[in-house]
């Protein structure tokens, strides 16, 4: 309960009224549909986007087994962890699960998997005259 010599609350004419996150499940009226992932790009990387579109290629050429192919691309890493409603984590994600927008554009997928992080787990235990009654326990 506030005390009765507090002031009232103030907010500002922009401020909007944000819903508390529902734990729902089936029942949860927002359709289903793939996550977006969107962002902007620095400067040079839309120089370089846009000096990329300007080049379009002739087709395909030939080329000899002496000569020497380079290919400039940008292949940007876009780590994804996926939880559910209850913070669980979803597996067996595909490629198609996902779309990736770079200024309202959809972007095309080159490589997509999944990686398990390794952890290090330390177990510690409480060998002092005050544990020593359950060492028996512990021990198995």
């Amino acid at each position: 309960m506030l005390a009765s010599n507090s002031r009232p609350r103030r907010v500002s004419a922009t401020q909007t009224q944000i819903e508390a996150p529902t734990l729902a499940g089936a029942d949860d009226p927002r359709p289903l549909r793939p996550p977006t992932l969107s962002g902007t790009t620095s400067a040079d990387a839309s120089e370089s986007s846009s000096a990329a579109k300007n080049v379009l290629p002739a087709g395909p050429e030939e080329v000899s087994e002496g000569d020497v192919v380079r290919v400039d691309t940008t292949l940007v890493t876009v780590p994804v962890s996926v939880l559910d409603r209850q913070g669980r984590f979803v597996p067996n994600l595909r490629r198609e699960d996902f779309s990736v927008l770079e200024n309202g554009t959809e972007q095309s997928i080159a490589y997509f998997e999944t990686a398990e992080k390794p952890f290090t787990v330390a177990l510690l235990l409480d060998t002092s005259p005050s544990t020593q009654f359950h060492l028996s326990e512990i021990k198995e």
